[in-house]
């Protein structure tokens, strides 16, 4: 596996060479973009440790704060870290503080780590298969990096400092480990406590028939959300398709006359050693289908190579055409025999359905003008593809009378959410009044002609209640952690209305189950939590001894 890299390394050290020379150009101007954020243009970046922070230092860390984010969540934040609250200007402070910690504590990362890393970085596996695979760490090197604003010199420096960072926690998460087993056994009571509970729901779906759908109140909940309303911009582009499938032969020719290949897929087949080797039953495969699979791959990767030099060759000469014209990729596939195909309408974040490609398609199609109507070779999971803009579809807002029965659905679910928590509120009122009057939680629930519902029982290492969809489990376990045993819980709202807590009892764990489950795993696992905790708080202090300071005004937007 690590010589699979190894076989790259020259080449790879030579793109890295050449994207950070453009990368002073591209990246380092006064008012450039980096990534979806903006850098200021008056130099000021904050300071840490009582001297200014550079650009250089703060675009590379934000760089690196952008990978972060990518294999956490699969993607670039550009448009869902909100969601996830994710914070840019935060994680690249952050970013900065333990950086410049790796710095003062000399930490040094060996070029054999950093291959490993990549090696064994689930990134670039095949699907549903356990080794790595150089096709989907070029296509990352090549296409995912460029098209989030990162280059491939980024990612070597962010690979070293996760190495770095990783013996970092090791060093000053150590207190967290020292747990001792008394006080594990305390924790696992605490956590595995079963609460027995009833509540009461107040559920938006019984108040529906109450909403009047008032025409006047109907538009106004239009006006109000008319950027929920709003559809996304989209294009179509045209594209020349150069199938890998149908540079095979060639391929296969190419490696007839390789007197190495032979050595060189054995090399490879005792590098990964005959247990990374399986099938789709799960079994090791034999040497001889082993080493047949290796000379598959390669044959395909040379048939991806072959299919993105003929896409190279056309995107050149289509380049060169002048006038630049958005016909210009019919006529030049026509006059060479191919096929020129059209995509559907599609968003930034959607690619065309029809095609097997990822993002970074549509992000390539996005950046598409009449003015620079083409782009080069853009690598599918089986095809390299040319595009040409053919249409750029606008954002709009329909009008209300085109899209007026979704207004009114949405309208009523919202009049009806409102509903459920005004009588949830009304109803805890009665029993705040009932139970300071000597009142029990069943008598006034029988009196209102509720209904409370017995719910299974639960601790804090409960991640779901079978067969309950009214209420999200953290937010249960968060109320319940809140009341003594026979007390009763404030109205707490939910997406679909909300409900009341009345918490019966709460049941310990029995002696036999805590002896059982007080294992070595059980400690391990407790022992890295805490050791993440024991971090945290080294941070914290890091940072208030480092004095970073954040800049006059914010240096990246979101």
């Amino acid at each position: 596996m690590i010589g699979t890299i190894r076989r790259h390394q020259t080449w790879l050290w030579a793109v890295i060479i050449t994207a950070t020379v453009v990368s002073f150009v591209i990246y380092f101007t006064p008012t450039s973009q980096v990534g979806s954020g903006r850098m200021t243009d008056d130099g000021d970046f904050g300071s840490l440790d009582g001297r200014p922070i550079t650009r250089d230092e703060f675009t590379e860390a934000y760089r690196e704060t952008r990978l972060m984010y990518l294999f956490r969540y699969g993607d670039w934040p550009d448009r869902n870290a909100q969601r996830f609250g994710f914070d840019a200007e935060r994680e690249t402070r952050n970013r900065l503080l333990l950086v410049h910690a790796l710095g003062d504590l000399n930490v040094q990362v060996s070029h054999e780590a950093i291959e490993q890393w990549i090696a064994d970085s689930p990134a670039f596996r095949r699907r549903d298969e356990k080794i790595f695979s150089t096709e989907a760490y070029q296509s990352f090197l090549q296409n995912t990096l460029s098209n989030g604003g990162v280059t491939p010199a980024d990612f070597q420096r962010y690979v070293a400092h996760e190495i770095g960072l990783q013996q970092l926690l090791a060093v000053a998460g150590l207190s967290g480990t020292l747990i001792p087993p008394r006080e594990a056994e305390a924790q696992y009571r605490q956590e595995n406590e079963q609460a027995e509970a009833l509540a009461v729901f107040f559920q938006s779906a019984s108040f529906l028939t109450n909403v009047v759908l008032d025409p006047v109140a109907v538009a106004q909940h239009y006006t109000n959300r008319q950027a929920e309303y709003r559809i996304p911009e989209k294009v179509q582009v045209s594209y020349v398709r150069f199938d890998t499938t149908n540079y095979f032969t060639e391929a296969e020719a190419n490696l007839a006359t390789d007197v190495t290949l032979t050595n060189r897929i054995e090399a490879l087949y005792q590098q990964r050693g005959a247990t990374s080797f399986v099938d789709t039953n799960g079994q090791v495969m034999a040497a001889v289908a082993a080493k047949e699979k290796l000379k598959e791959d390669v044959r395909r990767e040379v048939a991806q190579i072959l299919a993105r030099k003929q896409a190279a060759d056309f995107a050149t000469e289509l380049f060169d055409l002048e006038p630049r014209k958005l016909e210009n990729i019919d006529n030049l596939a026509a006059a060479k025999g191919l096929l020129t195909s059209v995509t559907e309408p599609f968003t930034a974040s959607q690619p065309p359905r029809s095609l097997r490609v990822t993002e970074a398609f549509s992000r390539a199609a996005f950046k598409l003008t009449p003015e620079e109507p083409f782009t080069s070779g853009i690598v599918g999971s089986n095809a390299v593809y040319v595009l040409g803009l053919k249409k750029k579809i606008p954002s709009e807002i329909p009008p209300l009378e085109i899209i007026r029965p979704r207004v009114e659905d949405e309208f009523k679910r919202q009049k009806a959410l409102e509903l459920a928590s005004e009588a949830g509120r009304a109803f805890h009122a009665k029993l705040t009044n009932a139970l300071a009057e000597g009142k029990t939680f069943a008598a006034l629930c029988e009196e209102e002609k509720v209904t409370p519902v017995k719910l299974p029982e639960f601790s804090q290492k409960t991640y779901s209640l079978p067969g309950e969809t009214r209420v999200d489990i953290s937010t249960l376990k968060d109320v319940a952690n809140t009341l003594p045993v026979g007390k009763t819980s404030a109205f707490t709202t939910t997406r679909q209305g909300g409900f009341i807590l009345h918490l019966v009892a709460r049941k310990p764990v029995k002696d036999e189950a805590v002896k059982k489950a007080l294992t070595d795993d059980y400690l391990k696992q407790l022992r890295q939590q805490r050791q993440y905790e024991a971090f945290s708080e080294w941070l914290r202090k890091e940072k208030e001894v480092a004095k970073l300071t954040e800049p006059k005004r914010p240096t990246v937007t979101e």
